[in-house]
């Protein structure tokens, strides 16, 4: 039971990271009236195998899942932080926090 909680609190924290950092982008594109590329999670080399993407998930997921840890629901909290990250950040500042992120490992 205590499990089946932890699980899916934790997938809850992560879909509601991932969305409010689309909503984000697409709210920013709007107000910016620039064109959003969209951090793609999942990608294919030359060779046409998949690989993962890391660098969107540490500069897009992480800040929101850190802001998880403010308050419950942790969900919500995990949405408006990708949401206030992915609105106030064009995708250069995000790949220069998330290079700094690297740092701290």
């Amino acid at each position: 039971m205590i499990v089946r909680r932890f699980l899916g609190t934790v997938a809850s924290v992560i879909l509601a990271a991932i969305a409010g950092n689309l909503l984000g982008g697409q709210i920013r594109m709007l107000v910016s009236e620039e064109p959003e590329e969209l951090a793609q999670l999942f990608r294919r080399d030359e060779e046409g195998q998949l690989s993962v993407n890391i660098q969107a998930i540490e500069s897009g997921i992480v800040p929101a899942i850190l802001a998880a840890f403010i308050g419950k629901p942790r969900w919500l909290f995990a949405f408006l932080g990708g949401l206030i990250y992915s609105g106030l950040f064009d995708k250069d500042s995000q790949k220069l926090l998330g290079s700094g992120l690297r740092l701290f490992k």
